[in-house]
Order: structure tokens, then C-alpha cells, then sequence
């Protein structure tokens, strides 16, 4: 049932009450408020006469960062309130310049402290950087002298430790490329089924050439599905090329060169263990043990004896200690060696 109309006063009590709520409705304008000339125009002509004003060459260079700060502000109340901050300052740059001897005094205190906060920012920066200057130093990659196999989405290269992000992230978009390029060759294979059970139905029904869609006409529906397999199957071609590609030599050199250099850092670690350093390698070697079952059954000489195993010395008792748990000592055990030799050969005792 349709509402009754309204009285022609209440059409007009209705058509009041728009008109004056319409004048009290919040309005968005179309354009921001710092693209209009009548906040532009002002705004620069202020900044302009603060640089005009400033005292000194550091007040300068604190402005021109304020105005940087500010140029990111987009909200009315926090532009309006550093537009009043910065009036105020250009009114106390005017009357030091005048010889206001009070806010002379307040510009060389602010400019010290200016350019005390400057120094330290500027030695903070100097320290961050050199910071991670040092941490790049620490996590640089490497050659640890072993190999990273060829695989689908790489080719073998020098195993490097740790290894950089950006060859991580190659490999990674590699592996996703791969599984997306099988799940469309599966999907181009459905496809292919799909059609070829469609031209069945037809050549069954006697629908063909002409009066068929697909049968005799498979030629034409397979052509560009089989091209798109010819490329996918390219692609996959060029990863197993990768796979079984070969080390350069250039590469080879580096891995026999990053093997003797690990052999000499581990010599010179161990020349410095029996000098008497606590190297990392030896400090984690201490603090290994057999199974705490293993150690509650010993006793004191045990446990003193396998502190003495594992630590770095040969000299005296611990040499003793160690020739009868069966360890050898490297030039030791060569010259055993050469002597057994010269044995076999006839040359002496």
C-alpha cells in the first residue's frame, strides 16, 4: 500500500531543513591544500625570507632540513602549526638583526646547540656506516674450496660461504619457473586429451569435416598447443645443459687455490695452538665431551686425562697422556715413518 503524500507544509519544513544542514556538511576539496597558490606562494615567500634572515651559515643549513621536514607534512593542523613556528622565528631573526640584545644571545645559544646536534649526527652516521662496513666484512662470502653441483637452475660453481642473496634468489625464481613451466606442459597435455576425446565423439557421430568442430580438423587445434610444448621442452633442455655443464678453468683455479689457502690457515691455527692461543676451534674442541652417562662413570684421573686429549699441548705429561690414547704427533710421526722406510730400503737401522 503506497504512503500518503506530504502536506505542503511539511515539503516545505523538509525543503528548510536541507538547505540549511547542506551549508553545515563537511566538504572535501578536489585539490590538496598545498597545491593551491594561496598556500604556495605564502610558504615560499616565508622561507625566503628566513634564509634572508638567518644569522649564520649553520641557522641556514638547520632551516633548509626543517624545510625538508615539513615539505612531507600533508595534514592542515601540523603545517599550520610549524607555519606559526616559523613566523615566529623570522620575527626573532629580525629583531636580533635590529640589535635585540636578548634574542642575540638566544640565536648564539640555539646556533652552538645546532651545531653540537650536527657534530653528533654526523659522527653517529660516520659510526653506523663504519658498523656496517664491518658486518659486510664479516658475513663477505668466501670460497670454502668445495664445489656446488650443477643442478636444473644452476650451473657448478665455487661453493661459497655464506652464499650471496643474489644467486640464492636466482636459483629460487629458477626452481618456481621450472614448476610453473611442468604444471602447463601438464596442462597443454590435458588439453591435447581433451581434444583428441572430441574428435573421437565426432568421428563417431559422423560429424566431420565441415559439420565437426574438432573432428578433421586435429591439425589445426594441436599446432599451437604443440608449439608451446616445443618451447617448453627447449626450456627444459637448457636446464639439463646447465646441469651437465662443466667447471671452467678459471673456476678450477680458484678451488684449488681457496684449498691451499684453507690448508694454510689451518696450519698457522695449529702452530698457534701449540704456541699456547686459545683459538675458537680449540675452545669449542674444550668444551666437547663423551656422553654424560660415559663421564659419571669415571673418575677423576679419567676425566683430567680426557681434558688433557683435548687439549692443545704435547709436551711432558700430556705428550705421555696422549702417545697412549693412540694420538700422533704430526712431525713425530713422519720422522716413524721415514724411518720405517729407510728400514724396508736397507739404509739403516
Amino acid at each position: 500500500m503506497p504512503l500518503p503524500p506530504l502536506s505542503p507544509a511539511l515539503q516545505a519544513q523538509h525543503s528548510l531543513l536541507s538547505h540549511l544542514l547542506t551549508s553545515l556538511r563537511r566538504t572535501r576539496p578536489h585539490v590538496p591544500f598545498w597545491k593551491l597558490p594561496a598556500h604556495r606562494v605564502p610558504t615560499l615567500h616565508l622561507y625566503r625570507h628566513l634564509l634572508r634572515a638567518s644569522p649564520s651559515p649553520i641557522v641556514t643549513q638547520w632551516l633548509g632540513y626543517k624545510w625538508r621536514y615539513g615539505r612531507n607534512q600533508t595534514g592542515p593542523r601540523k603545517s599550520r602549526k610549524l607555519l606559526e613556528e616559523a613566523e615566529r622565528m623570522l620575527g626573532v631573526f629580525v629583531r636580533a638583526r635590529e640589535g635585540g640584545e636578548r634574542e642575540g644571545k638566544m640565536l648564539e645559544k640555539y646556533g652552538g646547540l645546532i651545531y653540537a646536534r650536527g657534530k653528533r649526527n654526523e659522527w653517529k652516521t660516520i659510526e653506523l656506516r663504519e658498523l656496517q662496513r664491518l658486518q659486510d666484512l664479516r658475513n663477505r662470502p668466501i670460497v670454502t674450496g668445495a664445489v656446488t653441483l650443477g643442478s636444473p637452475h644452476n650451473k657448478p660453481f665455487p661453493m661459497l660461504k655464506p652464499q650471496p642473496q643474489h644467486i640464492s634468489r636466482m636459483i629460487s625464481w629458477r626452481q618456481r619457473a621450472r614448476n610453473r613451466r611442468m604444471g602447463a606442459q601438464q596442462l597443454y597435455m590435458e588439453w591435447k586429451d581433451w581434444i583428441r576425446d572430441e574428435a573421437r565423439a565426432e568421428w563417431a557421430l559422423g560429424l566431420q569435416d565441415e559439420k565437426g568442430v574438432y573432428a578433421g580438423h586435429e591439425t589445426e587445434w594441436y599446432e599451437p598447443i604443440n608449439e608451446q610444448l616445443k618451447n617448453i621442452e627447449r626450456m627444459f633442455e637448457a636446464d639439463t645443459e646447465r646441469q651437465q655443464a662443466p667447471l671452467t678453468p678459471r673456476q678450477i683455479a680458484t678451488i684449488r687455490a681457496a684449498r691451499r689457502e684453507r690448508v694454510r690457515n689451518l696450519t698457522y691455527q695449529r702452530q698457534r695452538e701449540l704456541r699456547g692461543e686459545v683459538t675458537r676451534r680449540l675452545a669449542k674442541t674444550l668444551l666437547q665431551g663423551p656422553p654424560a652417562p660415559l663421564i659419571a662413570q669415571w673418575g677423576e684421573r679419567e676425566r683430567m686425562e680426557d681434558r688433557i686429549v683435548r687439549g692443545s699441548g704435547w709436551g711432558g705429561y700430556a705428550g705421555e697422556v696422549k702417545a697412549r690414547k693412540g694420538m700422533r704427533l704430526r712431525d713425530k710421526w713422519t720422522d716413524r715413518r721415514w724411518a720405517r722406510e729407510r728400514r724396508k730400503l736397507g739404509l739403516g737401522p
